[in-house]
């Protein structure tokens, strides 16, 4: 596990309930954009950092195979308990693997993960993975998620754009430019949408609109 990787962190926030970043449905802007993605047909899709989301959910209905990879056990045992799923338990290292038909959650450190561990994917869902990542590490992140996308694959990205200064993440700020020079040699990019609104729970933390 890279010791950057803060796991008592996220630990914590799951014990203690501070889970803001969980919403109890899927996410709008994957119902929105799905269809960019469906456009290729994905055999399989690649949920990061997913926490408990019922995006797992909705996804296992479109594609054959949804991996899901989170790091904090407690996440994945809620998220199998709140479903009423009694998973398939595979412990091994360096994920130990909970599964259900198609739907699979590798429990773990994601820049574990390589095609030694799983197959490709063809499509991708960030919606708060990315955000989650300490500067520092989204070059390690990006390299290793591309590595996982097959040709001609497609990733729907979600990102935050703020004032730094104002707020601490997670999620952390990341502008359009970042993206652009962390994933521009791996692809064509496309910008989709861009909205001047913030969550409850970021203006709660001090963020304004300026």
């Amino acid at each position: 596990m890279d010791q950057k990787y803060d796991f008592d962190g996220w630990s914590s926030r799951w014990d203690e309930d501070r889970i803001g970043f969980h919403v109890a449905r899927p996410n709008p802007f994957l119902l929105q954009y799905w269809h960019h993605l469906d456009e290729i047909k994905p055999k399989r899709c690649l949920v990061p950092l997913c926490g408990k989301s019922l995006d797992l959910v909705w996804l296992s209905e479109k594609v054959e195979t949804v991996i899901g990879v989170e790091l904090v056990e407690k996440a994945v045992l809620d998220f199998f308990r709140e479903q009423q799923i009694i998973p398939e338990i595979q412990k091994n290292s360096p994920f130990n693997a909970y599964s259900h038909q198609g739907l699979k959650i590798l429990q773990g450190n994601f820049f574990d993960l390589n095609l030694e561990v799983e197959d490709s994917f063809q499509a991708v869902f960030d919606r708060a993975s990315l955000v989650a990542i300490p500067e520092e590490l989204r070059p390690d992140y990006v390299h290793g998620l591309t590595d996982l996308m097959g040709p001609g694959s497609r990733l729907l990205l979600i990102c935050v754009d703020y004032d730094p200064s104002k707020m601490s993440g997670p999620p952390y700020s990341v502008s359009q430019n970042e993206v652009k020079n962390l994933f521009s040699k791996k692809g064509t990019l496309e910008v989709l949408e861009t909205r001047n609104n913030l969550e409850d729970r970021m203006r709660e933390r001090g963020l304004g609109l300026g």
